[in-house]
């Protein structure tokens, strides 16, 4: 019953994380997040630490979440911008800083070997500390996939169309034809021949018929 409602909201769009620039500010605005919780907080025995370098050693957490992030997110970087792959950035980005916080526990905060029975214990840490910062991260990208809707409907919106008559070479009757532009040139069909139009960016994919069959052509808008 809720199988099909929950794939399309998986299978819905967002904007690509594309450039390097974009990558880094995410990385950083989670890492940063992440040591001013625990610099604020000061959770799981935090407070009772003492070391003389204990806020940088807490920031050892910030630069792990900034690594996982960026390195899952390089790993991702060919694939489709969906909520489903957003989603699995980011349990892959908590399953690699458990590991790193793991190996980072052990040999600098305790200098001593790992102990695996530990790991667990490092798990629960890590998703308590991160989960809600994973979370504001998510509603983002959600934000912004109501944002890549508006300007994809307001970019079909701007598509010019517009009626053009012209004489028929078949017969003598006049038909009232689409005209679509397109560059130099331009597309132009019959009302009833036209489907839809589907917004990318700066270009635009028409869907009609044509001799029977289903047609696209891309144009740009």
């Amino acid at each position: 019953m809720y199988k099909k409602p929950v794939l399309n909201y998986l299978n819905s769009v967002i904007p690509k994380i594309v450039s390097i620039r974009e990558l880094l500010t995410y990385a950083s605005l989670l890492g940063l997040s992440a040591y001013v919780f625990l610099l604020v907080f000061q959770p799981f025995g935090t407070y009772n630490f003492e070391h003389a370098y204990k806020f940088s050693l807490l920031s050892g957490y910030g630069v792990i979440l900034f690594v996982a992030y960026a390195l899952i997110s390089v790993l991702l970087r060919k694939k489709r911008g969906t909520i489903a792959i957003e989603l699995f950035r980011i349990f892959l980005v908590l399953l690699l800083s458990v590991f790193l916080n793991f190996v980072y526990h052990g040999w600098f905060i305790n200098q001593a070997p790992l102990q695996w029975n530990n790991l667990p214990y490092i798990g629960f840490y890590t998703l308590s500390l991160y989960s809600p910062i994973a979370t504001i991260y998510f509603l983002l990208r959600v934000d912004k996939r109501h944002s890549y809707y508006e300007k994809n409907n307001s970019s079909i919106e701007r598509l010019s169309i517009k009626p053009a008559i012209i004489l028929s070479q078949m017969n003598d009757c006049h038909l009232g034809l689409v005209d679509i532009p397109n560059g130099n040139q331009s597309l132009k069909l019959l009302p009833s021949d036209f489907i839809f139009a589907k917004s990318m960016d700066n270009y635009c994919m028409i869907y009609f018929r044509k001799d029977g069959t289903v047609k696209k052509q891309m144009v740009r808008i």
